[in-house]
């Protein structure tokens, strides 16, 4: 390989998060909020609501994406929006999130991973938005039966790295 090759395969592995450019449009951290709150509520707005007993909102913040080594002043961010959905006795919460992921489906969300967590008691599934106006974004979803707690659904959606300035930042 020439120094050249070198040169540009190291700059395209640490700029691996920045996600700029073609694939993903650059965002600002207010639009990255906007969309991926909006990705999590259409997740929930797809169970129905007769399960739902409560939605209780754990997060909705930006974080740093390479880590304080790499970028101390963390200008390269990501939002997260979090959020459990505790259902009404008796919901077969597996079964709920099955569907749910068979529904994503349909509009385009890829299965990415899928886990069972707890003994087969619960799962873990991890999904990758379509490649539109949502590329990049992707969303965690996790349940599971636990002995004497009511049956919840943890949905958290993250939004592609994006590049900030230090006057947006909080």
């Amino acid at each position: 390989m020439t120094l050249v090759t070198l040169i540009l395969l190291g700059s395209l592995l640490l700029g691996g998060c920045t996600q700029t450019g073609s694939t993903v449009p650059e965002i600002t951290l207010d639009q990255a909020q906007e969309k991926t709150a909006a990705v999590v509520d259409g997740f929930i707005s797809a169970i129905d609501p007769a399960t739902v007993a409560r939605i209780d909102d754990v997060r909705d913040e930006s974080s740093g994406c390479r880590g304080s080594d790499v970028d101390p002043q963390g200008l390269v961010r990501q939002w997260v929006t979090t959020r459990y959905v505790t259902f009404v006795d008796g919901t077969d919460a597996l079964t709920l999130l099955d569907r749910l992921v068979a529904d994503v489906e349909t509009d385009g969300w890829t299965l990415a991973t899928s886990s069972d967590v707890n003994d087969g008691a619960g799962q873990r599934v991890n999904l990758s938005a379509p490649e539109e106006d949502r590329a990049g974004y992707g969303v965690q979803m996790s349940t599971g039966a636990y002995e004497g707690r009511p049956t919840v659904l943890t949905i958290s959606g993250s939004s592609p790295c994006f590049d900030v300035d230090l006057d947006d930042l909080p």
